[in-house]
């Protein structure tokens, strides 16, 4: 009986030669059909198995026809060559495995392709077989900064573990050299429902290799837009058949956040707006702005500073203290609820405004706040049909303090409880933040804030 040892990777190994008991040409050429990949590879392996070792020799078949390690790809053309691909105009590039390529696991990179051009972005995708291969990479970098016509904004990168070597300088490492954000979006590794059942969110496999290895790199790590489902069973080898299948929540929130990246490339610094929010706990003014072995309100003056020094618009007044700094933030409202009776406040959101955020959450999520904090409009945080909000604008330049999590209860139980639906004053500030003020950017400065304590996944 014919027996064949093959090399799972993509050099020989001829201790495992050496155990097949058929002609060196023939287990070389098997081989050679598995490292080429892909199912038309694999068609004509099985046709040149029956031609050799069954009652097929009246087949033909065709020699493995490998795809480059490397190559460069648009939904509209296929595969480009290098000529096409200097000519074609693109600011954002989505990095892929090849093995996606080869098994047509292109579903999730397709969504992301479109959402990208419907959002006005330039993207391409490059299909990699290895980023850690320095030929591969100086290849990578070489088609980036030639072909392009348009300035780089992001890389979406959807590989997996860590690519710098341990001894590989800063200047040498590819994402390094381009200096753009590299946006790493995960490949989920189980199935969405193994995820939404998880309160954990990723598995631990998933943490490792497209979390914590990949910011090694320097990623920014977003969340999965795709997830491994289940076709059925093949009859024949009772084995699973598994796709990806695009997650769409994660895929939006990818492009949205590399659309952010690339407006804020675009802005001058005078028209970017940026957030500096400092943490309150407990939530009384003699706790305002504190941090463990930081000088919180002094680093927000350097911040300050240097903001003006490189020309962003902080208005025509900036304190020159600490002490400055924590009379205007005392001067508005803070966390604490009486100040809202006797102290102006500079920020607000209308409470139809407020509706307008609120009424696109998820109805769960609105029957766990409604069920904690009744109506809205009964926020002591609402006055006169508008959420007032803690802290002051100098020019572009957002400061104030995070708010508290919940009001009129033990104020450290809940600053870190995980089941505690935020307060509307809650959602009113960061809905305020992201959709009114629009900030381009935001810097929570201080000891650790309760964002990580809201109830939701720790790793989305």
């Amino acid at each position: 009986m014919p027996v064949l040892f093959l090399s799972g990777y993509d050099t020989p190994d001829l201790e495992l030669i050496n155990l097949s008991n058929v002609n060196l040409s023939i287990s070389d050429l098997v081989w050679k059909y598995f490292c080429a990949g892909g199912k038309d590879n694999l068609i004509e392996l099985l046709r040149f198995l029956l031609h050799h070792f069954f009652q097929g020799k009246e087949l033909t078949y065709k020699s493995p026809q490998r795809t480059p390690d490397l190559f460069l790809y648009n939904l509209e053309t296929g595969i480009l060559t290098k000529e096409q691909a200097f000519s074609t105009a693109f600011n954002t590039i989505i990095l892929v495995y090849k093995s996606h390529y080869l098994s047509d696991n292109l579903e999730p990179v397709q969504a992301i392709y479109k959402e990208l051009k419907k959002k006005n972005l330039f993207p391409i995708i490059a299909f990699i077989n290895n980023l850690r291969d320095k030929n591969t990479c100086d290849e990578l970098y070489e088609l980036l900064t030639q072909a392009q016509n348009h300035p780089l904004s992001s890389i979406i990168n959807t590989t997996s573990f860590s690519i710098k070597a341990l001894t590989e300088n800063d200047h040498d490492f590819i994402f390094q050299k381009l200096n753009i954000p590299v946006i790493q979006a995960i490949f989920a590794s189980c199935t969405k429902t193994i995820w939404e059942d998880n309160l954990f969110g990723l598995t631990p496999t998933d943490v490792a290799i497209n979390v914590a290895l990949p910011e090694l790199d320097g990623r920014i790590i977003t969340t999965a837009v795709s997830f491994k489902v289940a076709l059925g069973k093949d009859a024949t080898t009772d084995s699973d058949i598994l796709k990806y299948e695009t997650h769409s929540e994660g895929v939006d929130f990818v492009v949205d956040f590399a659309i952010r990246w690339h407006e804020l490339q675009s802005k001058i610094n005078s028209e970017k707006r940026i957030a500096l929010i400092m943490p309150n706990y407990p939530n009384k003014d003699s706790r305002l702005a504190n941090g463990v072995g930081l000088d919180t309100p002094e680093s927000i003056i350097s911040i300050i500073r240097a903001l003006k020094e490189n020309g962003y618009d902080l208005g025509n007044f900036i304190p020159n203290s600490s002490a400055e700094l924590i009379q205007l933030i005392t001067h508005y409202i803070t966390n604490d609820i009486d100040t809202t009776q006797i102290r102006p406040f500079q920020v607000s959101l209308s409470i139809k405004d407020f509706y307008t955020h609120y009424n696109v959450l998820s109805p769960k999520l609105k029957v766990q706040l409604e069920k904690q904090w009744g109506k809205p409009e009964n926020s002591p945080f609402c006055k006169d049909e508008k959420f007032v909000i803690a802290g002051f604008l100098l020019g572009n330049i957002f400061i104030s303090i995070q708010p508290a999590r919940g009001y009129n209860q033990d104020e450290k139980a809940i600053y870190h409880s995980p089941d505690l639906p935020p307060s509307y004053h809650y959602l009113a500030y960061y809905f305020w933040v992201n959709h009114i003020f629009k900030a381009n950017a935001i810097i929570h400065v201080g000891k650790h804030g309760n964002l990580e304590w809201l109830p939701v996944k720790v790793l989305l």
